[in-house]
């Protein structure tokens, strides 16, 4: 029921703030259409049924879908980020298929089924990627260089 120009004002430091506007109140017309407003509703389903319901929301793709999943619905879903991609090709490690579903299969089958592991886990992989694993990455004082392709090819050497 909020205003889309309160709603902007609230999310305008995300960027992109019209476009996320029209998606998150698709969003909430998919919560209170399907699950009567209730999280907890959504919540008791098999997290593939509430997938599929979040990606026919215009503008959710599988990655929105399952941070929704991991995040917000605490369920065990891996989420794939362009951080996992770059950090575990750098270091040598990629699924047969190179899709998002590739990717998840990947590390669905490498780790345990856990929810607050999937958590963890992908929170150390965006604050990697974010600290040292960068586009342009600085090798030198990662604790993975010994073990990462992309280090050894280019020698370990500090790329800014």
């Amino acid at each position: 029921a909020i205003s889309d120009g309160f709603l902007e004002t609230l999310i305008y430091p995300s960027g992109y703030y019209k476009v996320k506007t029209r998606r998150l109140k698709a969003l909430c017309d998919m919560l209170v259409k399907d699950f009567d407003g209730s999280e907890g509703i959504m919540k008791k389903l098999p997290w593939p049924q509430i997938r599929s319901k979040l990606l026919d929301v215009n503008g959710i793709g599988p990655e929105t879908a399952d941070a929704i999943l991991l995040y917000a619905l605490h369920k065990p879903v891996f989420v794939i980020d362009k951080y996992t991609k770059r950090i575990f090709s750098r270091l040598g490690f990629a699924p047969s298929t190179d899709s998002y579903e590739g990717w998840q299969q990947f590390f669905l089958q490498s780790l345990l089924n856990s929810t607050s592991l999937f958590k963890t886990y992908h929170a150390l992989i965006v604050t990697h990627a974010k600290d040292l694993c960068r586009k342009q990455p600085i090798c030198e004082p990662c604790p993975l260089k010994e073990d990462c392709q992309y280090s050894k090819k280019h020698d370990g050497i500090k790329e800014n």
